[in-house]
């Protein structure tokens, strides 16, 4: 169907194509929910993460901007913020850049998503008892919490981004902060 076909040209085909399919596929997981519900069925988020992974596209910026509201759109249902977080770890590197250089609707966007993931995975367990979304959320956490670059990207949002974007990142530095491991306990010196 149209699905699959959308989904094909955003693994293959030029970057023009690939924006215009995201886009497509955009407008269909914003539609009712079976139509959300084929997009999560078809594997469009692993799509989405492969093609935010690849190297070629992190330089462009719409089309990065366009896959994370695609998976913004698609964490809405609670089958969807499974797949979202099972796979956000793995592209970290490239959220955080889209936070420290993307548009200021995309740096919105990617804070909205991460806070949605590092903040409800723990409400998942009872509707997925077969993940352990604890340690899901966890291994994202400790992923950005590992990039140099996160913190200093989000405070720059709380200071000068738009108001909703200000939130978003507010939020997800207290979520951040509260649901952090504690550090190692050091040895004592010998």
């Amino acid at each position: 169907g149209a699905i699959d076909g959308l989904l094909e040209l955003m693994r293959t085909g030029r970057s023009r194509g690939k924006k215009d399919a995201t886009l497509a596929l955009l407008n269909i997981g914003l539609g009712n929910g079976h139509q959300a519900m084929s997009l999560l069925k078809k594997g469009t988020v692993l799509t989405v993460l492969e093609l935010l992974e690849s190297e070629h596209n992190g330089d462009d910026r719409e089309l990065s901007a366009e896959l994370v509201a695609l998976l913004g759109v698609l964490a809405r249902r609670p089958e969807g913020l499974v797949a979202v977080i099972s796979g956000l770890a793995r592209v970290v590197p490239q959220l955080v850049q889209i936070l420290v250089n993307g548009s200021d609707d995309a740096k919105e966007r990617t804070a909205a998503l991460l806070l949605a993931a590092c903040a409800s995975s723990d409400d998942l367990v009872p509707l997925c008892p077969h993940l352990s979304s604890g340690s899901l959320s966890a291994d994202l956490r400790r992923r950005l919490l590992g990039s140099p670059l996160l913190l200093p990207a989000l405070k720059r949002l709380v200071v000068g981004g738009k108001p909703r974007a200000q939130r978003k990142a507010t939020s997800l530095l207290k979520v951040l902060q509260r649901r952090s491991p504690p550090p190692p306990p050091s040895s004592p010196s010998p």
